[in-house]
């Protein structure tokens, strides 16, 4: 009964997954683990690494990306295979190794033309765009948000689906497509709310405030994030925007106050960290405290 045993709590990682309970997903992915050993049932092994090195801390993803690929191997697994590539992708992104990261996305990629991994391959795609507008190359980033947005129409649900649309979003907005971005982001919201996900709906409202932002629509993006709950590794981000559209409208009291609560909310990635500070540093000089501008402006710079 071990394989059954360790599908049970596979599943059961899956479902907290999807719904943002992360320490839960983690809690019964490691429960499956000896399981799966047990049974040398590699091909579930390799798919529970895969889901712990989505959810640890980026410091501890590299082993079990290792170990998920030796597993996905010797069960000659290829679509997991490529979905570990891609996980090691992102992970080598991270760490600033660019190129390196792409050369793994664009192994998993062939690896992921599957009907049965529609969605990872969605989400690689979503990768590559990043790294290749990362290298300059904007037209292609932008060609390739496109064919993963055309990937991820057809999906009806799937772990990770309200993240591959707001980070589909996102894409949009640094090709300089904000108002393309604005459904994708939608959507991301939605799926989000009905799977329960409050940490995946904080992260999704993300790039709607940035794109309705980036369209000078302040008072809308207000209107439209009153009820978002800030929970997760997005909530400073979320924060901070909200601060920056409280002092385009001319609410200097209500942004000084939001942007004093930065600090008690969970720190993003350091991707976001400079906008983050330059955002800060913008709402403090429009509010007149000049020094902690310059404070703010100094961190975003260094």
């Amino acid at each position: 009964l071990d394989r059954t045993l360790g599908f049970v709590e596979m599943l059961r990682g899956n479902t907290a997954y999807e719904r943002g309970q992360v320490e839960a997903a983690i809690a019964a992915y490691r429960r499956a683990l000896p399981y799966f050993e047990r049974a040398n049932a590699d091909d579930d092994l390799a798919g529970v690494y895969r889901g712990l090195a989505a959810l640890v801390p980026p410091a501890d993803a590299m082993g079990l990306i290792d170990a998920g690929l030796a597993a996905a191997r010797r069960a000659k697994n290829g679509v997991t295979e490529g979905q570990l590539l891609h996980a090691l992708s992102d992970q080598l992104f991270v760490r600033g190794r660019w190129a390196e990261a792409l050369a793994r996305v664009r192994d998993a990629l062939p690896l992921l033309e599957s009907p049965r991994a529609v969605l990872d391959q969605a989400r690689a795609r979503i990768s590559l765009a990043r790294l290749l507008r990362f290298h300059g190359d904007r037209d292609d980033a932008r060609a390739e948000y496109d064919r993963a947005g055309a990937l991820l129409a057809g999906m009806p649900r799937g772990i990770g689906l309200a993240t591959a649309w707001a980070n589909l979003a996102v894409g949009y907005l640094y090709v300089r497509a904000p108002e393309q971005g604005i459904a994708p982001a939608e959507r991301a919201i939605a799926i989000a709310r009905a799977a329960g996900s409050a940490r995946d709906e904080t992260y999704a409202t993300l790039p709607l405030l940035d794109a309705l932002l980036e369209l000078k629509r302040p008072a809308d993006a207000l209107a439209r994030t009153n009820d978002t709950p800030v929970v997760g590794p997005g909530a400073r981000s979320f924060v901070v925007r909200r601060a920056y559209a409280l002092s385009l409208v001319g609410r200097h009291a209500e942004a000084v106050q939001a942007a004093d609560q930065v600090d008690s909310t969970e720190v993003g990635w350091m991707e976001a960290q400079p906008r983050t500070l330059a955002l800060l540093a913008e709402v403090r000089r429009r509010a007149g405290q000049t020094a902690r501008a310059l404070e703010h402006a100094r961190g975003a710079v260094a």
